[in-house]
């Protein structure tokens, strides 16, 4: 028995003594932070105070031969600190004596929550985490964006007259409703920011008259700012007009990232007057469609309705006017264009058909290559189905019927200058070759979506004029 104490013991005093020497005094033993955006800085997108933000990470990598010891792994700002962190699934702010195996890693993971203060503007918070093993230390660098903002709570209805400036964001947390009767008016470079399936529900009126240059334009988004949800579809329902809403007025105003842009779909009886008025508006980036309108009254001009899986939707009826329009179908990264830009159907059953009038004048309606025609419709009841393309490209190459064409282009590229999948980059304007140069028919409408002037005589098809 003391023969296998004694073999036992040896086997222990050897062990130990390997597991000693497989760690490395040496300063130049080689520990390093790896960031995914490489360099010593992790950054975080803009965060709304009050709002955590995502959960970022980087790793501490031992790529040495032997293991290391690390002494500390500390948040400099401590307690006390806008950011959080967590060592391999440990939260808190300073952790001491953690060995590394050799060619091991271990995470670090950074969430930050900022306090509100009195700062209408993006203001910027800074720390560092630092970390030390032989002799030496370094630091990685943490940075975030804050803004403070107006909070709205979840089922919030606005029964009277309402204004909202642009002083401070206004972050919606859940359901939101302009309740009959009430006009919610809305200040030019307001931006408003929608939490996840939050519907912005119209049963009153909007107003929301913003100006052509970007900082003055009203926007409606998401409120996951970081990437790569600032540039995601669905990350919202979107705007709903109901039944008894009428008069609503978006001027300037961008709408993005929902799952559906904008929709009025709740009329049963033909609308006489104008329900919504969109002029100089850019919808795009939605899951579904940009604009869905079932029998209403609306009217779009120069505005950009773009990058969703269908661009605009007019069903059962209602009385459409688009002039000066761009209606591009095109997918990026996390958006597929798998239907026709335009859709325009009437009722399947003859008995129920409403009457649906369409113009479309000075508009551009194309897309990418992943739909042979851009243009889809049923009658179902030709007396009752007007569809007029006017002074307008379009991309088709099937028949239709219920639709009539004049002075149009059928089938040429308009040419926009910039359309890259792959980057997710998209400038609408047209070059200077393009079809849609010249080939317009002056009317009313006498400036662009950015309020340059248009040609009198000649102007460009499309929501942007070309300038030399």
């Amino acid at each position: 028995m003391r023969k296998y104490l004694i073999i036992f013991t040896s086997i222990c005093i050897v062990a130990l003594s390997c597991n000693k020497d497989s760690f490395t005094n040496n300063a130049n033993a080689y520990l390093y932070a790896d960031l995914p955006a490489g360099g010593d800085t992790l950054s975080f997108d803009t965060v709304f105070t009050s709002v955590s933000s995502v959960t970022k990470f980087f790793l501490i990598k031992n790529i040495d031969s032997k293991s290391i010891h690390i002494n500390d792994i500390q948040l400099a700002g401590g307690e006390n600190s806008f950011f959080k962190i967590n060592v391999n699934g440990t939260p808190g702010t300073n952790f001491h004596n953690i060995d590394l195996a050799a060619g091991d890693s271990m995470y670090v993971f950074v969430t930050v929550n900022i306090t509100p203060d009195s700062n209408t503007n993006p203001f910027v918070i800074q720390d560092s985490i630092s970390y030390s093993w032989n002799g030496n230390i370094r630091y990685v660098q943490l940075k975030a964006t804050g803004r403070n903002a107006i909070f709205i709570s979840s089922q919030t209805t606005i029964q009277h007259d309402t204004a909202w400036t642009n002083k401070l964001p206004i972050v919606l947390l859940g359901n939101f409703t302009i309740d009959k009767g009430a006009t919610l008016t809305i200040q030019k470079g307001t931006k408003i920011y929608l939490h996840a399936k939050t519907i912005f529900q119209i049963n009153g009126t909007l107003i929301a008259n913003g100006e052509s240059d970007t900082a003055d334009r009203i926007l409606f988004t998401g409120d996951r700012l970081d990437d790569p949800y600032y540039k995601s579809p669905n990350q919202w329902r979107g705007i709903n007009i109901g039944e008894a809403s009428t008069g609503n007025i978006l001027n300037n105003v961008t709408i993005k990232n929902a799952y559906i842009g904008i929709a009025d779909t709740l009329n049963i009886a033909a609308q006489s007057p104008t329900r919504l008025s969109l002029s100089n508006c850019i919808i795009t980036n939605h899951s579904y469609a940009a604009i869905y309108f079932r029998n209403t009254n609306a009217i779009a001009i120069n505005s950009l309705i773009s990058n969703s899986n269908v661009q605009t939707v007019l069903e059962n009826g209602g009385k459409y006017s688009f002039n000066y329009c761009t209606i591009a179908g095109y997918g990026n990264e996390y958006v597929q264009h798998i239907n026709p830009s335009v859709i325009i159907q009437n009722n399947s059953s003859a008995e129920s058909v409403n009457s649906l009038t369409a113009n479309f004048t000075n508009s551009i309606i194309y897309g990418d290559q992943s739909q042979n025609d851009e243009l889809l419709t049923n009658a179902n009841n030709e007396a009752n189905f007007s569809i007029n393309i006017n002074y307008c490209i379009y991309k088709l190459n099937s028949s239709l019927t219920g639709v009539s064409f004049s002075n149009s282009i059928q089938n040429s590229d308009p040419l926009f200058i910039t359309t890259d999948y792959n980057h997710d980059n998209f400038n609408f304007n047209v070059e200077e070759n393009s079809p849609a140069v010249g080939s317009g028919i002056p009317n009313s409408v006498t400036t662009d979506i950015t309020g340059q002037p248009r040609d009198a005589t000649k102007p460009t098809i499309g929501c942007y004029e070309f300038k030399e």
